[in-house]
C-alpha cells in the first residue's frame, strides 16, 4: 500500500493551500509517483492545482 501526499493550492488565492493524503495500491510501488496522478485527479477540486507530490509507504492496518 502506498500513500500519496499532495499539496494543493487555490488558483484564486495562491497563498491558500491544503495537504491531502491518499492511500492506494499501485501495480508497482516504484511507480507511485506516476500512478498517483490519476488517483489524485479525481480528488482535486475545481479551481485548485497540484503544487507538490510525494509518495511514501502507507502504514499497515492492524488485523489485515
Amino acid at each position: 500500500m502506498m500513500r500519496a501526499i499532495a499539496l494543493l493550492c487555490d488558483l484564486a488565492a495562491p497563498g491558500t493551500c491544503t495537504e491531502i493524503v491518499h492511500d492506494f495500491e499501485p501495480r508497482q510501488p516504484i511507480a507511485c509517483i506516476y500512478a498517483a496522478g490519476p488517483e489524485l485527479a479525481a480528488l482535486i477540486p475545481d479551481g485548485w492545482t497540484l503544487v507538490r507530490l510525494r509518495c511514501t509507504t502507507a502504514p499497515r492496518r492492524i488485523g489485515r
